[in-house]
């Protein structure tokens, strides 16, 4: 009963946000970017759109040279923007799991839309029990923004591990807090510490090739350009109000070395 509330409490925070999300997501031109992360800013960045191109790329580069020989598996799919562009670009098989059935609707009509439907399996499950996914099947994963809302982490991990063939690579890339106390709006979240995170993957069997922090790349530009949008658009909003405090909170901690944005690779021996 409590799983079920859980999921009901973060599929109601969705529908609370991803209109406003597309939008400020959208290109100058007017193109949906079908994401919902954070994004990651450069110097000369001046759109979520761009950052999340930006940070589409890190990933794309950290799980290395892909082929459409290969399988992989994306956890927290949303609403199918890196699936079914990496398809897209890529042409290799992947399946999508998500806890959310809203979000594999549309994830299902985007990929439909750019005919890469053939190539993408979208499934409604758990992160933290993946019953329908055998051992040893997917060549890669990856988890984008989407751990944070996961209350068994080390169940995760351990998931992930198991389903990952011998050699594959797992690309998660997430928020971390050292102090949960200093955080705003908390409920729902689930922030592990760097210290934490890197006691799971190790545990479940991973081993750690590459880590990047990129909080001060993340949190204050976002928040900066959220503000300067708002004040374009008018919009003033308990949504609005809500994301300026949220994200104002975080570069804060980020600033302060409580809280930070982590990119980390990893391979299954």
């Amino acid at each position: 009963m409590a799983e079920k509330s859980e999921d009901t409490e973060i599929s109601q925070f969705y529908q609370w946000i991803r209109e406003y999300w597309a939008e400020l997501s959208k290109s100058p031109e007017g193109e949906l970017s079908h994401f919902l992360n954070f994004g990651v800013w450069q110097d000369d960045t001046e759109n979520l759109y761009d950052a999340q191109e930006i940070f589409r790329q890190l990933v794309i580069k950290a799980l290395g040279e892909l082929n459409k020989e290969q399988i992989g598996l994306e956890v927290g799919c949303g609403i199918g923007g890196f699936a079914v562009k990496l398809v897209r670009e890529q042409r290799l098989k992947l399946v999508c799991l998500d806890m959310l059935k809203e979000h594999l609707e549309l994830s299902s009509e985007y990929a439909q839309q750019e005919k890469v439907e053939d190539n993408i399996e979208f499934q409604l499950g758990n992160s933290m029990m993946m019953s329908s996914l055998a051992d040893n099947t997917f060549d890669f994963a990856y988890c984008l923004e989407s751990s944070f809302h996961y209350p068994d982490k080390q169940q995760f991990f351990n998931e992930i591990h198991r389903v990952l063939k011998p050699g594959a690579t797992f690309i998660i890339a997430d928020i971390t807090c050292n102090d949960n106390s200093k955080i705003t709006f908390k409920q729902g979240n689930f922030f592990p510490s760097t210290k934490e995170f890197k006691y799971y993957m190790t545990k479940a069997g991973f081993h750690l090739v590459n880590h990047e922090r990129v909080g001060m790349q993340v949190f204050r530009p976002l928040v900066e350009f959220l503000k300067e949008y708002n004040n374009q658009k008018h919009l003033r909003n308990k949504l609005t109000k809500y994301w300026e405090r949220v994200l104002s909170n975080y570069a804060e901690l980020c600033e302060q070395s409580l809280m930070d944005y982590e990119i980390y690779h990893l391979s299954r021996p």
